[in-house]
Parts: structure tokens; C-alpha cells; sequence
């Protein structure tokens, strides 16, 4: 499993990005579909990491799970920060990340006054 400490700055989305991609990747290396998989991934944390960013307080954390199942395999992007989550409806110009990322895995966001817990999982 892939755990990256990020920094609070919106340079580490890149290398979060980065990061996740050649996880799965390397545990995944003959999988069919790879290069969409692994696109996939990148948008989810890229979203998920964004949004701790702009509405989390640090620290942010990061992981990446690749686990194998009969038939084929999940990959569990986690992003946790420190801030809690709300549930304000988005802003009707942004706000449109969490609907990305449910257009592309099964998302479970776990929300609690010392931080939020936000878990996709995509399904290969």
C-alpha cells in the first residue's frame, strides 16, 4: 500500500497524482485496460487531494490500495485530513469533484468534527 504525508500546497496534487499511477501500475503491470485504469485513478486522487487542500486542514494523507478479489482486482484511493467535512452543497460554479469521482468509483465519506475520511474505490 502506497501512504504519502503531503505537504499543505498545491504542488503535491501532481505528485500525489504521479505517485498513485505508478502504484498501480507496478501491481497491476498486465492488466487490460491499464492505461484507463490508471487515468481513472489519477482524476480520483487528484480530486480527493484537491479537496483537502482547499476545504481540509492539515495533515493530508493519502493512500492507495490495490487489492486482489475473484475476478478481478479494487483499488481504494483514501485521502484523510484533519478538517471536518460539512456537507455544504456545492458551489454551483465548482463543486463538481465528489460527482467525478462517483462517476468512477464508490465513494464513502467518513466525516467527524477531527477530520475527514474520504474512500473511492474502483473496481477492475
Amino acid at each position: 500500500m502506497l501512504r504519502l504525508e503531503l505537504d499543505h500546497t498545491p504542488a503535491v496534487v501532481a505528485t500525489a497524482r504521479r505517485r498513485a499511477c505508478a502504484e498501480v501500475r507496478s501491481r497491476l503491470p498486465g492488466l487490460v485496460g491499464l492505461d484507463t485504469l490508471a487515468d481513472d485513478v489519477a482524476l480520483v486522487v487528484s480530486e480527493l487531494v484537491t479537496n483537502s487542500l482547499v476545504h481540509g486542514e492539515p495533515p493530508v494523507v493519502l493512500e492507495v490500495a490495490v487489492k486482489d478479489r475473484p475476478g478481478g482486482h479494487l483499488v481504494i484511493v483514501t485521502c484523510i485530513d484533519a478538517g471536518p467535512w460539512d456537507g455544504t452543497p456545492p458551489d454551483p460554479i465548482r463543486g463538481r469533484g465528489l460527482l467525478l469521482v462517483r462517476a468512477l468509483a464508490e465513494a464513502v465519506i467518513d466525516a467527524k468534527p477531527a477530520g475527514t475520511r474520504v474512500s473511492a474505490t474502483l473496481t477492475c
